[in-house]
């Protein structure tokens, strides 16, 4: 948070003010210092609390985080930080079920300190954030299909797994084959066609596997346990820098490269 951001507004705040208490002076006819300390000293209460109140305000509206350092909350400052930052959620001293919905929205991860957990919270947060899952008390299918849809790498969290979860995950992130308890060939397709640098999570790789995978993107060579002439042909033909994963690896027929 910069100091402009706080003090710009300020000034102006303050600008306002004494123009509104001079502007009073005029219609009265009264320029006397005398009558400008009374009034000042009349307002000045009023004042501390305006000002404060809209310092709190440009505070949590440029960091929602900021609401750690208010004394005096209220439904307003609370609700602009959450909508801020949802991880504000965290510094809501009486939460409400409609702040605890526009924190999870803004942020999944604030799902971390919500006080009472609802299965609609749950859902708006795994949506937002498929890690989300990782506070979901008690997990259902259903939520755990919003979460590997919105990020494949919740399926680590899962505690269930079924074929069509899997199969949800890796067609969002091929890399999440690396959780995945019970590879199929099936699977394991879905994965490289998503991300062919999931090869490196096949456990029991196939040439057309690899071929799939290194057709996509030659660099995943480098995952391939049983190179051949024709995968490392395809693969130098696409990068000269892929020779990186070959050189060490002796070739079956030199004339390939020929």
């Amino acid at each position: 948070m910069t100091t402009n951001n706080i003090v710009n507004p300020l000034l102006k705040l303050i600008e306002e003010w004494v123009f509104n208490v001079t502007d009073k002076l005029h219609e009265l006819g009264i320029e006397q210092d005398r009558i400008v300390l009374k009034l000042v000293k009349e307002h000045m209460e009023e004042m501390d609390k305006l000002l404060f109140v809209k310092i709190h305000k440009l505070a949590v509206q440029q960091d929602g985080l900021a609401l750690e350092f208010v004394k005096a909350q209220t439904k307003e400052l609370c609700k602009l930080a959450v909508q801020q930052d949802g991880m504000a959620l965290e510094f809501v001293e009486k939460q409400t079920n409609e702040l605890c919905e526009l924190a999870v929205q803004q942020d999944g991860m604030a799902l971390e300190f919500v006080e009472t957990q609802t299965n609609e919270l749950y859902k708006l947060a795994v949506q937002q954030d498929g890690m989300a899952l990782e506070f979901v008390e008690t997990q259902t299918n259903e939520l755990c299909e919003l979460a590997v849809q919105q990020d494949g790498m919740a399926l680590e969290l899962v505690e269930k797994q079924t074929k069509k979860l899997c199969e949800l995950a890796v067609e969002q992130n091929g890399m999440a084959l690396e959780f995945v308890e019970e590879q199929t060939e099936e699977l394991c397709k879905l994965a490289i066609q998503n991300n062919e640098r999931a090869l490196e999570f096949v456990k029991i790789q196939t040439d057309e596997l690899c071929k799939i995978a290194v057709q996509g993107d030659e660099f995943a060579l480098q995952f391939v346990q049983k190179q051949t002439d024709e995968l490392r042909t395809l693969a130098v033909q696409r990068s000269g820098f892929t020779l990186q994963y070959i050189l060490n690896r002796p070739l079956i027929n030199r004339n390939t490269f020929l």
